[in-house]
């Protein structure tokens, strides 16, 4: 398994919450049991756990309400994440962190 964010990632208009996501690229029989994200920027950071929407590229939608403490505005910020997959009886974890780019929903 390998995945990473895509260099831009974008707040939405209506709430504030972010649309994160990424390519990846799973094994045969492999699947994802849970993914763990974690966004920060200088004043405020977005914690999401749960099952993700998968296939070539992963994506999870934030709710501020839930997952936010703080404001997002366009700029940089340090994106982590934990993804945990499964195949057969094995699992694995598998963790990246990056510098991303939020940008607002067009």
């Amino acid at each position: 398994m390998s995945g990473h964010f895509g260099d831009t990632q974008t707040i939405k208009l209506a709430d504030g919450g972010l649309i994160l996501g990424g390519p990846q690229v799973l094994e045969t029989g492999e699947t994802v049991e849970r993914l763990d994200v974690w966004v920060w920027q200088a004043d405020c950071v977005c914690v999401v756990k749960g099952n993700p929407q998968v296939g070539d590229t992963w994506s999870i939608t934030t709710t501020p309400s839930l997952h936010h403490v703080g404001t997002f505005r366009a700029g940089a910020a340090t994106a982590m994440a934990l993804m945990v997959t499964k195949k057969g009886v094995a699992r694995e974890a598998y963790q990246w962190t990056q510098g991303i780019l939020l940008s607002l929903e067009k």
